[in-house]
């Protein structure tokens, strides 16, 4: 058995080795004294030199540095325009809100007045015949009180309904002041500053500048959404209000008007 194991090793040997690939002869071929190194025809003898490719490291660097510091120079313009834009809707919300209220408290006077007249109506109507004593005592001051209440809400509603100006000192005052907070990342994680250059502390102050301006965008929201949930109702019941008292006004309407025909 020993025998026919050498056997099997020597045939072995014999059989020329073959690349993986392309099958062309491999530069290590068996001979009598076992494996020699040969180079092929097409490379020159001696230890073949690996050809590596030089890359100037620093120069790579600096490239990258300065497209990161555009990058985050870019992010800290485009937060704090977001952050504008989110102080003017919510000073505009804040606002909108306070009219709501004037509304509402306008809504309620009118249907006040709507039931006033009514009950007038229904006075005059109990007096049959006497048409001098309502045009005289009825009528006219209602006309009038339905007159100088809709001359007022004209005027009132050409006051506020113009285009809502903000100006520098009105922004100042409604528009939040914004604390600028340390962030969260330790001296640890930041790394020792001794050995930044300009180009590193810029680019790590703006993404501090970042991270408060994200923070502060997500305080924004909040309370922009705290204040639609709370118009959301406000409008709902506007529009029942608004409703309600076109109705009344309807029936008064019609109420008069059959007993001036009668």
């Amino acid at each position: 058995s020993a025998m026919n194991m050498m056997r099997d090793r020597t045939e072995t040997l014999d059989v020329p080795l073959r690349s993986r690939n392309t099958g062309a002869p491999c530069l290590y071929e068996p001979s009598s004294s076992g494996y020699n190194r040969q180079m092929s025809s097409d490379k020159p003898r001696g230890v073949e030199r690996m050809r590596l490719q030089i890359v100037d490291f620093d120069e790579e660097i600096d490239r990258l540095k300065a497209k990161q510091l555009v990058s985050t120079r870019g992010m800290v313009c485009d937060i704090e325009e977001a952050a504008d834009s989110g102080f003017r809707a919510l000073a505009s919300l804040e606002d909108q809100d306070a009219a709501l209220d004037r509304i509402e408290k306008d809504l309620e006077q009118i249907s006040s007045d709507i039931g006033v007249m009514r009950k007038h109506l229904r006075r005059m109507r109990s007096c049959c015949g006497l048409g001098h004593y309502y045009v005289k005592y009825i009528r006219v001051p209602i006309l009038r009180m339905l007159m100088g209440k809709r001359h007022a809400k004209s005027r009132a509603g050409s006051n506020a309904g113009g285009p809502l100006v903000i100006t520098l000192s009105q922004r100042e005052k409604t528009t939040p002041t914004v604390v600028r907070r340390e962030s969260q990342r330790t001296q640890s994680q930041r790394g020792t500053t001794t050995s930044l250059s300009v180009e590193d502390l810029e680019i790590e102050k703006n993404l501090e500048r970042v991270d408060d301006g994200v923070r502060t965008l997500k305080e924004v929201a909040f309370d922009i959404h705290t204040q639609l949930e709370i118009q959301k109702p406000k409008i709902n019941r506007l529009h029942r209000m608004v409703e309600d008292n076109d109705i009344n006004i309807g029936g008064a309407n019609r109420t008069v008007r059959r007993m001036l025909n009668e």
